[in-house]
């Protein structure tokens, strides 16, 4: 089963009609043909025209959640997800058990491309939010548990990322700490190196100085001692 296999489309008016005025028969008739002719559009794909029928609809029945939930079906589609998000909340007002648990699927549905979209794990949240009000609704329905699923290990999936790349991170900056004490200590090592070189030659120098001190001391103590018999 693919992820997210199903986006619900409600027929949005019933053709048989209570009232018996022939002028109101008339006018729900009309706007049954537009919707229909919009869900046909919707089918084919042809997108656009789809949501043109649907607001004009809209314009006769201001407040049908069934519009709103097919407006949000067509935003959908072409990617527009803030609007999708939109229509669907209003389509929740909708009485109908059924097809209020397919708003709330369709609303998981965008949230979750929201959040593919964004790389935005909270709208993963949301969505899961929206197919458990769907299950509540309506407990047989095996997309939104699949779905459900299918974001967790995705949420899953994104913690351990996040964990080996903050364990990445900080193995860089142990490392990091390391080469720089190992940095410093080899400095320090040459420093007292160059310091005992240095002092070794000041004493070889004063080793040095002293033993002619000494020469010259001897030879002046000689110049000085005069055989009295010469």
């Amino acid at each position: 089963m693919a992820a997210f296999p199903r986006l619900v489309m409600t027929y949005l008016l019933c053709l048989t009609f209570v009232s018996s005025s022939f002028a109101y028969d008339f006018a729900a008739r009309r706007l049954a043909e537009k919707v229909e002719k919009a869900n046909q559009n919707f089918e084919k794909g042809k997108v656009d025209e789809a949501l043109k029928g649907y607001t004009d609809a809209q314009l006769s029945s201001p407040d049908s959640p069934k519009l709103q939930h097919n407006i949000g079906a067509v935003h959908y589609r072409k990617g527009a997800f803030d609007e999708a998000v939109k229509a669907f909340e209003g389509a929740l007002l909708n009485e109908d058990r059924k097809e209020k648990a397919a708003s709330y699927y369709n609303l998981g549905n965008t949230y979750y491309r929201q959040g593919a979209q964004k790389g935005d794990m909270e709208l993963f949240k949301k969505a899961i939010e929206k197919y458990k009000k769907a299950l509540e609704i309506n407990p047989d329905d095996v997309d939104a548990k699949y779905n459900i699923e299918f974001i967790q290990r995705k949420l899953k999936e994104n913690t351990q990322r996040q964990q080996q790349k903050q364990d990445n991170k900080q193995q860089k900056q142990e490392q990091k700490q390391q080469q720089k004490q190992q940095q410093q200590q080899n400095k320090n090592e040459q420093k007292n190196e160059q310091d005992k070189q240095q002092k070794q030659k000041q004493q070889n120098q004063q080793q040095q100085q002293d033993k002619q001190n000494q020469q010259q001391k001897s030879e002046q103590q000689k110049r000085e001692k005069i055989d009295p018999e010469q």
